[in-house]
């Protein structure tokens, strides 16, 4: 068996930050779906048949409203670079280069708020939601719940 050595411990630091901010971006712009009660239609239909009605509904449903959070995110990714940058501004103007801290403060605000706005839940558009959940109903499904 061999054993695996790190040779430059600090190199990888940046690969696993880089990893873990990827894997929080997918998970919060994973899109909400609806939670089916158990009902006749369910029970006769199984799980797999009623997966894909959801599926179905979803997509049909989009041109009612949005359920990609990508929009917000990169607006609130944006508020957060300029507040940073406007941070970083003061206090580089303190220290002596207002152009640099304007520049890390600009970066450390977008990075922060992407990844805060990435794992944050946010609602689906309610108009999608209502019809995904009247497509459903049409088909028999009776919606519990958001998740």
């Amino acid at each position: 068996m061999r054993t695996l050595v790190l040779a430059e411990p600090m190199m990888t630091l940046p690969r696993v930050a880089a990893g873990v901010a990827a894997l929080a971006l997918v998970a919060g712009c994973a899109a909400r779906q609806p939670v089916l009660y158990r009902n006749a239609t369910y029970d006769e239909r199984g799980p797999a048949v009623a997966d894909q009605s959801v599926g179905e509904c979803m997509q049909e449903a989009e041109v009612y409203g949005q359920s990609n959070p990508a929009p917000a995110i990169v607006r609130d990714t944006f508020i957060g670079s300029v507040v940073g940058a406007a941070g970083g501004v003061v206090g580089g103007a303190i220290w002596g280069n207002p152009g640099i801290g304007a520049a890390s403060g600009a970066a450390a605000g977008a990075v922060s708020s992407l990844l805060y706005s990435a794992i944050q839940p946010r609602p689906a558009d309610p108009a999608y939601m209502a019809g995904v959940t009247r497509c459903l109903h049409d088909r028999g499904y009776e919606v519990l719940a958001w998740q």
